[in-house]
């Protein structure tokens, strides 16, 4: 799978922290920046997009591709500087009116890196594990709720979460975006697809990415959260707490993008009317059949 443009947002880093409080983050970026992880609808069968972030899907079986993008606040106006190592977390749909799949690893297939773009296919990646989520949800990951402190001893598969490495992270190298300019730098992670399974007319489903921020086991396996902004390096851990390149202790520097919201189509009225009338006729036969 090869990875999509690394492109320059125009959404500067203001719009972009307003879309984060929307999606009830939990952590605000401090003046050093952020990296925000998003999902995007990129298409649609079954259905129509309204943009990245509106899907209208007419049932079951409709299926959305799903682009997964690391945004990196650039303050200096050079994307070359802006980089990504290691991201870690849970694709999750929090509806439990309207249900889907991710698709994703199964304990059967093992882990595979069908989900992940060229560039993020390194050491220890993999596309994520199909968990069970609320209602009928197929989520990637256990994470269903965006927070710190998350264990992962004592749950198998203990590491079922979608992991992007940069191909030169054995050297400690992120993958970096290109060109200078204002607005965020982006870097496609991976493409997965989104399954409806069900829901009535009218209902809706939130899916977002949830960043995984470990609390146990070593030092290295709790530090899942690695990214370069203006040329400063900054691993996160489990606490929340962002390590520097100058030793220095930042906080919220991983944070929530806005959810994609997918939608059904609701008949319209006319629609009604025509399936009642059809209702109807259809009691009326067996009413004179019964006689």
């Amino acid at each position: 799978m090869q990875m999509r443009g690394i492109r320059k947002s125009a959404v500067g880093l203001k719009a972009m922290l307003a879309a984060v409080a929307v999606a009830g983050a939990v952590v605000a970026s401090d003046a050093h920046g952020a990296a925000i992880i998003e999902l995007r609808a990129l298409d649609v069968t079954g259905g129509s997009l309204t943009d990245a972030k509106n899907v209208t899907v007419d049932g079951a079986s409709s299926t959305i591709t799903v682009g997964i993008f690391l945004l990196l606040s650039n303050a200096d106006n050079n994307h070359a500087n802006d980089g990504g190592l290691n991201i870690q977390g849970s694709l999750v749909n929090s509806s439990t009116s309207l249900f889907g799949t991710f698709r994703g690893d199964t304990t059967a297939s093992g882990a595979t890196t069908i989900n992940l773009s060229s560039s993020f296919q390194g050491p220890s990646s993999q596309s994520g594990f199909q968990i069970a989520g609320s209602g009928s949800n197929i989520n990637l990951g256990r994470d269903t709720a965006f927070g710190t402190g998350v264990p992962d001893n004592g749950i198998v598969p203990s590491n079922s979460y979608f992991t992007a490495v940069s191909t030169g992270a054995g050297t400690g190298t992120p993958i970096f975006g290109t060109g200078a300019g204002a607005g965020n730098t982006e870097l496609q992670l991976g493409t997965t697809v989104f399954t409806v399974g069900g829901g009535g007319g009218g209902a809706s489903a939130s899916l977002n990415f949830i960043p995984h921020l470990r609390s146990d086991g070593t030092v290295s396996a709790r530090r899942n959260q690695r990214f370069t902004l203006d040329g400063v390096s900054y691993t996160v851990d489990g606490s929340g707490a962002g390590v520097t390149g100058t030793g220095a202790t930042t906080t919220g520097q991983v944070q929530l993008g806005a959810p994609l919201t997918v939608s059904t189509v609701i008949p319209e009225p006319t629609s009604l009317g025509l399936l009642g009338l059809a209702s109807a006729g259809l009691l009326a036969r067996r009413r004179r059949a019964t006689n």
